[in-house]
This record gives C-alpha cells, structure tokens and sequence, in this order.
C-alpha cells in the first residue's frame, strides 16, 4: 500500500447543494495536488468511504437533519480527518458532533477558500503521516514498539513483539517496561529512560539489552530508537530484534578458537614424546583439556585384544581388562577407520580410531557431537603420528640392542694383521669380506689398504700404529664400495700378546644398516620438527582472522550484516585451518604426495588464499582472466599462492626485508605468464646474495619468520611438476610458476584484465 505524498490528495465532499459542490471542488481542485469527489448524501458518503480512500472529508451539517450526517462523522473516527465546511454556526452544532470533527469551516458569502484549503492540505498531510507510521508500525519485518517522546509511555506494540514476549496481543498492550526488563544493572528502566530521552531528543540509539519473555526467560536483544512525528505528536518508534543466535554463534566461534589453541598445544607435546607411556598419557590429557570428557580412554590393539592403556575420568560401564576384538564394541571404528557413535548405560560413547594403532573413547564431552568428533579426529591424527614415531623409535633401540648382542656374541668379520697392515688370518662371518666381496682364501698376504679409498685405509693404518704403540684398542669407521653401493664398517683394533704370528686383530661390524636407520631417523624427526613449525606457520593467519573478525563483530555490534559477513569470515577462517591441519599431517607422514587434481579457476584460487593473507594496507591486483582454470589440487595451489602473497605482504617493505611486520603497505601483482602465473610485489625485492637459498627449508631473512613458506612452494611446484623461479622484479621480488597445464589447452599468455583489491 502507498502511503507516500506522491498521490494527489483526494477530499471526499459530503453536500447537497450540487452548485456548491461544483465550486468547491473547482477551488480545491485549481490547488493541486487536490482531487475532489462529491456525495449529495450522507448514504452516498458512507458508500463511498466503504469503497474508496480519501485523505479528508468536508461534510455539511444541517442541523434540521443532524441525524444523517452523524453516521459520516462516526465512519472517519479511526480514519481520514473530518472538516466541517457548513453555514451553521458552530455553537449550534452537538457537542458531540462537534467534538468528533477535526475542523470547523463556516461556509456562505464570506467563506475563507484559502484557509480551508491550507486546513485541508494540513489535516491530510498529517493523516497520511500517521497511516505511514501504522503501516511500518504493523507492517514491519520485526517486533516493535511506540513510547510517548516525554514520557515514555509505552502507547502501542505490534503483533511481533507479542510474539517475541510470548505475550497475547491484547495482555502485550498492557506490559509495563518494568515487567520486560531484568531489572538489574546495566538492564533496569531507569537506564532504558535516559536511552529513550536521548532519542526523544534527536540521538538516535542502538544498543544491546536484555528482555524477559513472559515465561520468565531472559534473552539478549538488539534495540533501536528513533524519533519521529504521529499526528503531530512526539513519539519514539523502538525496533526489538532478538540476538540470541548470533549470541550463541559468537559464544560458539570463541569456544572453537580456544579449543584450536589447546590442540595445536597439545599436538606439539604429543609430537615431543618418545615413549609410548608419554604418548598415551599425553593424549588423555590432551582430550581432557580440548573436550572436557566426563570419561574418555586409550585403547590400543595387541594382537586380538583390545587393551586399555590411559584412562580420564570414571565410567562403569568401561571393561578395564583386555577385550577379544570380536568382543569389543570400539572394534568397528578400527577396522573401518571411521568415527562412530553406540549408546551404554552411562551415554553415548565416541570412538575416533588410531588408524592401526587403536581407538580413543569419549563419552560426555562438552562440545557438540559434530564438533566433538571433529576435534577428537584431529587429536586421533596427531596421535596416530606420534605412536607411529615412538614405535619407531622403540623397533630402533630394539634393533641397536640386538646388534649389539649380536656383535658381542660372535663378530661379523675378524682380521689378524701384521704390524705392516697385511692379513694373516680371515674369519668372515659370511663368503665375502668386508673388503669388497673378497673371499678369505683371496685376502690372505694382502694389504689392508688395498681397494679401500686413501683416507680410510690411512685411518686403519692408523689405529695400527696407535695400538701397537700404547697397547690399548683403537676405534675406526672405513668405507667399502661394493659396485655402486657403499657399505661403512665400524673396526675395534687390538694388540695380540707377544709371541702370536700376528701382531693386532681387527673386528669389524658392518654398520651401514645402523647409519642408513640413523640418516632415516634424523629425517623422520627433522620432518616431524618441520611439521610443527608448518603448524604454526600456516595457522597463524587464519587464527589472525577469527580474532579479527571477532574483534570487528564487537565493534560492529549495530551492523548486522556487517556482523553476518564477520562471522562467516570467521567461520570459513576456522574451516580453513582444518584443512590445514589434515593437509600438514600428510606431508608430516611422507614425502610422497597424491594430488587431487582438478579443474582449479586461477583467479578464484588467488582471490582466496589474499583473503586469508592480506593486511589492512595491502592490495593484490588480480591481471587473470575469470574463465581461466589450471589443472591442479586446489587445496595445493591455494596454499602455494597463500605463501608466496604472504612472502610479499610479510618481507615486501619499503624499508627493510628482514623485519616481517614491518610492512602492510605493500602491492602484490597476480598476473599470467606464456605456460604459467607470476607473482610479484613492490617491495624492494630480495638481496643478490640471499636469492639462491629463499627455497631452502628453514631459510628465512625476517627475524620473526620461519622459514618454510617459500619450501612449502617449492614442494607444492614440485608435487605439480611446475617450475619456480625468482626472476628480476620491477624493484620488488618476481616468482614465476611455470610448466602449467591449463583445462581445455588453453594457455595463459595474454594479460587479462585487472582489477584492483583492497585489503
């Protein structure tokens, strides 16, 4: 319904005197916006008031016939104003007539047309007024009310705000502010006057408080005022809309963050731990302090039982003896590596699987299922990798005691050589020697030294002379090429008594397999190391933007589409750091990775990972046409351009590369190449000296930078067969990518068209 001023303003003339009627309605009518229709009858008024909208009504009232016009008079209480236009005086009009009316206007020979054209103007303009405000009043998207601006009297409520209140509409007409409010600081009425009197004053306010629906319970909503004008009278319009969602969605993001903080806490303890014991113990403490469980435990397979190991918290339903797999209900988690849920007498208990190590029980946990069963994923993970590590470490020690048995027991090779290193007796623990696969008849009356490399038979000549010099033994490592293999060999030489046909004995140990497991070992711990600072790395920014966005739906408490998009930023941030944190854990666990590929839109990918990257002051100028899509892992690539716009934003300085957070204002340009993409910022690029080691893991010229996001893409580039390069910049740092392959065969060699992004 329109209830603007655009319409002209239609009068509806109630009078008998057609000839009066025509003279009327030609003065109003010369005064546009004027339209005038007349009724000869007050019957023929009331139908015409049945059917049509007016904005005013001029009646005539004949004393003689007082009774026909009343009907009119009545029909315009609640509606349009009424005005009577009549040549009686007004002190012979009823007092009731006369009170019903909004104007009086004596019609005859001296009838003022300019007065009763501005009355009319004036009493329409304020009836369409008030028709505006009912319209928004009933009409509106949310609960509302209207208070007296001087008093703050409620006068009126809409059928929401009952609604809301869980209040009938007619018992909600009564309800004093005092019944809606908690009454306790900073929520009391007297606080809700000064609101209200700010506003009656011109100071629009929007707040948040707290109502009391009429079962007693509080709720927290969003409350607006603001001034505004009802039939001339000063009123304050108060929109009420409840927030307990977005209250609960808040209070659900922070719990998230807290819980993300004490896993990554706990995740670098577990990946710290050695024994078995340490890691066990390390995982129910880390589930007691990320999901607060009234119970949770760690079992682990042996052979055909399950066996609990660690144990949080009570439940008597929880066997604390080995179970037969057959038996166990924690089974099936196992062997299909996927969560499940089953109900005991206690609850409902979650089983999140070790892989093949075991499962890790939960019951009564203080997130919800979804978000329980995603972070007890999560920790399974991280366990999973840590028993993996102490199992390897236990089979290592296990294996160095054997050896050591072993070698104690009965040595692999033993030489008797005389003072000139030349053998004069051969024990072999297999055919072939330590010596290049000689047998021993053919190194008997050889030299040492011979087929070894100058350093290492020098080394045994070495130990020779020491030991005949101060009697005690001597301890080498030599090598032995064998074709294209090398083995090393760990010789104990020691003095013979006087009077033996020879004058030392050398055992020797081959210990290539010990240094291959120790190379292997130092691999595994430096890549579980580097895991941890990837953790750390790759979580900070999106951990950055949940507390931003946090921080902006504080102060932006007022906007709530502002709020909407905080919280679905925050939202996706805490999406994203789950992806990071299973994408971490494979390359934690291998070296060997198994691209998803798939058709990746190229700006898309760049537009993402700046989101997640950028600074206040930083901008990315995207020169990629939309339709453009590379083959790739989307989750790869993003992470690929995540690195090197956060190389940018975090070293591109105007002043300095070595200080991080020394520069947001920085310009990073994403644009394509002939076979590939190109990154480049306006920073004043990388020194000569430091460009041959950026990729090297660990390398880093910010004092507060880790150093892996440039190894990252390097490892990401190598993964897709890509090449990176760091080319000469205009001024600041260039990388370019290339080898891609792009979808349909197009290839990326013309500039498609910029636009410019603002963090």
């Amino acid at each position: 319904m329109d209830h603007g001023m655009g319409r002209p303003i239609r009068v509806l003339h109630v009078e008998d005197d057609a000839s009066f009627c025509e003279l009327v309605a030609d003065l109003l009518g010369a005064e546009s916006p004027f339209v005038v229709v007349s009724a000869a009858s007050p019957d023929a008024a009331l139908d015409r008031l049945a059917s049509e909208r007016f904005d005013c009504v001029l009646s005539d009232y004949d004393g003689d016939r007082a009774g026909a016009f009343r009907p009119v008079i009545e029909a315009t209480e609640g509606g349009p104003p009424c005005v009577l236009l009549t040549g009686k005086d007004r002190d012979r009009i009823d007092a009731t007539a006369s009170a019903a009316v909004d104007d009086y206007v004596q019609k005859g020979a001296g009838t003022d047309f300019d007065s009763l054209t501005d009355r009319v103007r004036r009493h329409a303009e304020r009836y369409r007024s008030t028709e505006r405000h009912r319209a928004l009043f009933e009409e509106g998207a949310g609960p509302m009310m209207i208070h007296d601006a001087e008093t703050g009297r409620v006068i009126d409520t809409n059928p929401q705000y009952a609604e809301m209140l869980g209040y009938d509409a007619e018992d909600a007409a009564e309800v004093d502010l005092a019944d809606v409010f908690p009454d306790e600081e900073p929520y009391t009425t007297e606080r809700a006057m000064e609101r209200l009197e700010a506003a009656a004053d011109g100071d629009p306010q929007t707040f948040e408080w707290r109502n009391v629906r009429a079962d007693g319970e509080e709720f927290p909503v969003e409350v607006t005022l603001t001034c505004m004008d009802v039939a001339g009278a000063g009123r304050v319009l108060a929109t009420i809309r409840d927030i307990s969602d977005r209250k609960r969605r808040e209070a659900a993001l922070e719990q998230h963050k807290s819980h993300l903080e004490r896993l990554h806490t706990a995740a670098n303890r577990l990946l710290g731990a050695e024994q078995h014991e340490a890691v066990y113990d390390g995982v129910v403490d880390a589930a007691e302090s990320v999901l607060d469980p009234t119970f949770c435990a760690l079992v682990i397979r042996e052979e055909n039982e399950l066996t609990p190991v660690a144990v949080g918290g009570s439940d008597p339903d929880a066997p604390s003896d080995p179970i037969p797999l057959a038996e166990s209900p924690d089974w099936a988690a196992i062997e299909t590596g996927e969560s499940r849920t089953y109900e005991t007498e206690s609850g409902t208990m979650l089983c999140v699987p070790l892989e093949r190590h075991g499962v890790l029980c939960l019951r009564g946990y203080g997130p919800k299922t979804d978000h329980a069963r995603e972070l007890g994923e999560t920790l399974a993970s991280h366990a999973a990798v840590a028993l993996d590590r102490a199992e390897r470490e236990a089979q290592l020690r296990e294996r160095s005691r054997r050896r050591d048995s072993l070698a104690a027991a009965f040595p692999e090779y033993v030489f008797f050589l005389d003072e000139d290193g030349v053998y004069q007796e051969v024990w072999l623990a297999s055919q072939h020697d330590a010596r290049g696969g000689r047998s021993e008849g053919e190194l008997l009356g050889e030299f040492v030294g011979e087929q070894l490399d100058e350093p290492d038979a020098q080394a045994i000549l070495d130990a020779i002379d020491e030991t005949l010099a101060t009697g005690e033994i001597q301890e080498r490592e030599y090598r032995v090429e064998q074709g294209a293999d090398t083995r090393w060999f760990e010789a104990r030489v020691a003095p013979l008594p006087k009077g033996s046909e020879s004058e030392v004995v050398l055992v020797a140990r081959d210990i290539t397999t010990q240094r291959r497991n120790e190379r292997r070992l130092e691999a595994q711990n430096e890549r579980l190391d580097e895991f941890a600072s990837m953790v750390s790395h790759d979580l900070r920014n999106p951990l950055n933007v949940v507390q931003g966005r946090l921080e902006l739906i504080e102060s932006h408490a007022a906007d709530a589409e502002a709020v909407r998009e905080h919280v679905d930023a925050a939202e996706s941030a805490t999406e994203r750091m789950n992806d990071l944190i299973e994408d971490m854990l494979t390359v934690a666990r291998t070296d060997e990775r198994n691209l998803s590929v798939s058709s990746v839109p190229l700006r898309s990918a760049a537009e993402r990972a700046w989101s997640s990257v950028s600074e206040p002051a930083s901008s990315l100028s995207v020169e990629v046409d939309t339709g453009v899509a590379v083959k790739a892992d989307e989750t790869e690539l993003i992470r690929l351009l995540e690195n090197l716009f956060r190389n940018s934003v975090e070293h591109g300085s105007t002043d300095d590369r070595t200080d991080s957070a020394a520069n947001p204002d920085v310009t990073v340009i994403f644009e394509p190449l002939d076979g590939g993409f190109a990154v480049e910022d306006d920073g004043p690029g990388i020194p000569a000296e430091h460009r041959e080691q950026v990729f090297e893991s660990g390398y880093s010229t910010a004092t507060d930078g880790t150093g892996y996001g440039l190894d990252i893409v390097g490892r990401v580039a190598e993964a897709h067969g890509w090449d990176i390069t760091l080319a000469a910049g205009d001024g600041g740092a260039r990388f370019e990518i290339t080898g891609v392959s792009f979808v349909d065969g197009e290839v990326l060699d013309a500039q498609g068209e910029g636009t410019d992004r603002t963090a």
